[in-house]
């Protein structure tokens, strides 16, 4: 685990034990950075990090998963941890069950068919 990845952690989760850090894949943003955290309990949550250090984006997307939660008909995740003034900006949400927002998209044939 990196200093950063160790940062944001110890901020968020600071009495938590992690078991396992997978990946999530590639970025589309190389200025975040997203892992999948597993801990001792079992309990399996998704931490992105800013690798800048500007929280803007991790402050917006929280903004926008509260927004999509109350406009858009889909699930988003709900908010386990986030600080987007830490040393480190992070986020943090459970998975999501069901279909997302993005999937819906694609299968539309309008925008307007996702509302």
């Amino acid at each position: 685990m990196d200093e950063q990845l160790e940062t944001a952690l110890q901020h968020a989760f600071p009495d938590r034990s992690v078991a396992e850090v997978g990946s999530t894949g590639p970025s589309w943003n190389d200025l975040n950075r997203t892992v999948e955290l597993t801990f001792a309990d079992g309990e399996t949550v998704y931490l992105k990090i800013s690798t800048t250090g500007a929280g803007g984006r991790i402050a917006r997307e929280r903004a926008l998963l509260a927004y999509v939660g109350a406009a858009v008909d889909v699930p988003v995740p709900t908010i386990a941890a986030a600080d987007p003034t830490a040393a480190v900006p992070y986020l943090a949400t459970p998975a999501v069950d069901g279909e997302s927002l993005i999937r819906r998209w694609a299968a539309a044939d309008t925008p307007s068919a996702v509302s």
